[in-house]
């Protein structure tokens, strides 16, 4: 249950991404809009952007440690992306898996990973972590 509690928008993110993936929007009244070519690719870059700097900063708000063990919980936002893009071939006659969705979702980690570690020590960022933490 504390796992629950210290992980919880990591948690809720990762649904939305699941959901999301494995959803047939053409069974929707939704249109497809492009607004350029290959924008999927930057929407995946962006969810696992999202999954990835979320558990970062939750495990950093429980343990305000930035050590090596830090760099295992990357694996977890890579493993779900390359478990999605299994299911979604799998699963699914409306999906396909694709390397190039798999290889932007690893892109998104280690931006986010980058972003992490440039803004871990601002001010704003500072204040909302001890927030949490009390």
């Amino acid at each position: 249950m504390k796992f629950i509690k210290d992980y919880y928008i990591t948690i809720i993110l990762s649904g939305i991404v699941l959901f999301l993936s494995l959803y047939n929007i053409s069974s929707t009244s939704l249109q497809r809009f492009y607004f350029f070519e290959n924008e999927d690719k930057l929407i995946h870059f962006l969810m696992y952007f999202g999954v990835s700097i979320a558990f970062l900063f939750e495990h950093y708000i429980k343990s305000s440690k930035t050590d090596t063990g830090f760099f295992l919980f990357n694996l977890y936002p890579i493993l779900l992306g390359g478990f999605i893009e299994i299911m979604q071939s799998v699963l699914t006659n409306y999906r396909s898996g694709d390397w190039h969705d798999f290889l932007a979702d690893v892109f998104g980690v280690i931006f986010a990973n980058i972003m992490f570690f440039l803004i871990k020590n601002n001010k704003l960022v500072l204040r909302y972590i001890n927030f949490r933490r009390s």
